[in-house]
């Protein structure tokens, strides 16, 4: 059990997302959505953790900022 306090999270969101994402489901979410944008559109990643989606979009020629804590 977690100790109470600031910036504690619960069991259910380190199971939510700190679980490892296949590569596979990565690749089919960033194909959908550069299918969404125009080519070498800006986008913007909030809560970008480690550029999962940025970097791969960013590859495919768009501009993109990721921003998190």
């Amino acid at each position: 059990m977690m100790n109470a306090g600031i910036n504690q999270y619960s069991e259910e969101w380190f199971d939510c997302f700190l679980k490892e994402v296949p590569p596979r489901t990565t690749e089919n979410e960033v194909a959908f959505l550069a299918r969404q944008f125009p080519a070498k559109a800006d986008l913007l990643d909030l809560c970008c953790g480690d550029g999962r989606h940025a970097a791969p979009l960013a590859a495919l020629g768009f501009d993109v900022t990721g921003i998190d804590l």
